[in-house]
């Protein structure tokens, strides 16, 4: 009778609590910290434990939903830059510049969240292994802008 209650005990050795979620409790309306909410409610879940398949899929449609609207905008936002340089509409220029800018820090803070929050099935999913090893700035400098998924 001791072996089962021991057996019983292995099993709940074996149960792992989920790591807390790194998901602020509010949506900032700051565009970097919202960045980083919207990408962590994306591509995190428990660490020490296996993501539910459906969990993948939807973090994979979420994740590419995330990064091509910012892709687009900043496509958009470049072009409308340049067509202001080519008309020597400087004023509009440098507001376009700083706009686009903005894009790319919001790029980056996508990309830098993705690899500290993101559960590595999902990572895996967008980012090479070889580039998996890198630190985030050296990441940057091997993809470069725009970073296309």
């Amino acid at each position: 009778m001791e072996e089962s209650d021991s057996g019983s005990s292995d099993e709940s050795d074996l149960e792992v609590d989920p790591e807390p979620s790194p998901l602020p409790p509010a949506r900032s309306s700051e565009p970097l910290e919202a960045a980083r909410y919207d990408t962590i409610q994306a591509v995190w879940s428990p660490r020490n434990l296996r993501a539910p398949a459906e969990k993948v899929k939807s973090a994979l449609v979420a994740f590419k939903d995330l990064v091509k609207v910012l892709r687009d905008g900043w496509r958009d936002q470049v072009q409308a830059m340049k067509t202001a340089e080519n008309q020597g509409d400087n004023d509009k220029a440098t507001q376009l510049k700083q706009a686009v800018i903005l894009q790319r820090r919001i790029l980056e803070k996508i990309i830098s969240t993705t690899l500290e929050t993101g559960h590595p099935v999902i990572v895996e999913k967008y980012v090479p292994p070889p580039l998996r090893l890198l630190s985030y700035p050296a990441l940057v400098a091997v993809v470069g802008m725009p970073i296309t998924f």
